[in-house]
């Protein structure tokens, strides 16, 4: 090969190498808005989270105060009109323990609008029944 096909050669060697060189070039600058839109986008995402907290935050303060509104209206409703002997006689003896509810929901009886019978409470065996049927399963297979 002569020098002029080495001088082509090399130039198209060269042109595509530049050109490769230029598009990472370019590719690398178009990506760079994208990181920074990102960045803004997790920025206003974080700051979202934060007011939403702070806005919970202050929903259940309210929440802890309309609570205790209710709670004080019932205790000088309770107060007012209750009769303490009445009472007294009605409520078991707790002492100074606290009373707590123990069930919060739904009653287990609980049944649906035009329901007509109650649910069956479920039949305990006792022990006795348990060891007669037993005895007459162990009679049966004889």
């Amino acid at each position: 090969m002569d020098s002029m096909t080495w001088g082509i050669i090399g130039l198209l060697v060269g042109l595509a190498v530049g050109a490769a060189l230029v598009w990472l070039l370019v590719a690398r600058r178009t990506h760079a808005p994208s990181v920074n839109q990102l960045k803004a986008e997790n920025e206003r995402f974080r700051e979202e989270v934060n007011a939403h907290f702070v806005q919970t935050a202050q929903l259940i303060n309210e929440l802890t105060d309309s609570y205790k509104k209710v709670f004080d209206h019932l205790s000088d409703g309770a107060e007012r009109l209750v009769d303490k002997e009445a009472v007294r006689e009605r409520m078991p003896q707790v002492g100074h323990r606290e009373v707590r509810l123990r069930h919060i929901g739904a009653p287990r009886d609980y049944r649906p609008t035009g329901s007509r019978s109650r649910p069956e409470k479920p039949k305990q065996s006792s022990p006795d029944r348990a060891s007669a049927g037993d005895e007459a399963d162990d009679d049966s297979s004889s």
